[in-house]
């Protein structure tokens, strides 16, 4: 944490102000943007540090890279340094969306303007794909978290109530790294 302490109040909020100024494409793209610089160029936590963390904030309600901000802030100088990075992450899309709102409500929407978002859509998918895959090949290690990964995707595309998929996942990962050793200890005494 040597590189975070160093930061000042101004500069902390600064630096989540600019995440926040390039936090387009989801939450998937912004976590993965979140763990590029602050987790893999300059190792504010380690990576299994972080995967833990995360799993904490999905499983909780809200938005998981605002929570991851607050965390990152909070860790470099306590309850301010967690508001101020957070704030400084949700100012612009705030300032953001309001522009827009006024924007729509005084002058509607224009056929262009609906192609410029649909336009902005193919890129934002790319962005979120490029994030799963940034965050999910760390977190899946082995063949057991790449299938109850995937059942727990097709379920939830399915229609199943996510707490419930949620839970169940998570039991079954249990389960399997429970008896895991078991199962290797008999088929290596056979």
């Amino acid at each position: 944490m040597s590189a975070t302490t160093s930061l000042s109040f101004g500069q902390l909020f600064g630096r989540f102000l600019r995440f926040g100024c390039l936090a387009w494409g989801g939450p998937v793209a912004q976590i993965a943007m979140l763990k590029r610089e602050l987790v893999e160029e300059e190792r504010w936590i380690s990576p299994e540090h972080f995967n833990r963390v995360l799993a904490v904030f999905q499983a909780l309600p809200g938005p998981e890279a605002h929570e991851l901000c607050v965390y990152f802030g909070y860790r470099a100088h306590g309850r301010w340094g967690g508001l101020l990075a957070g704030l400084g992450f949700m100012l612009p899309g705030f300032a953001l969306m309001l522009c827009a709102t006024a924007l729509y409500t005084r002058y509607g929407i224009s056929p262009a303007l609906a192609e410029a978002f649909a336009a902005a859509q193919t890129v934002v998918i790319a962005l979120i794909i490029w994030g799963v895959y940034k965050i999910g090949k760390h977190s899946l290690h082995d063949k057991a978290s790449i299938a109850i990964a995937t059942w727990a995707a097709i379920t939830c595309y399915a229609g199943w109530n996510f707490g419930a998929v949620l839970l169940l996942a998570g039991g079954l990962y249990a389960l399997y790294h429970q008896t895991r050793p078991v199962i290797l200890s008999l088929y290596w005494h056979y």
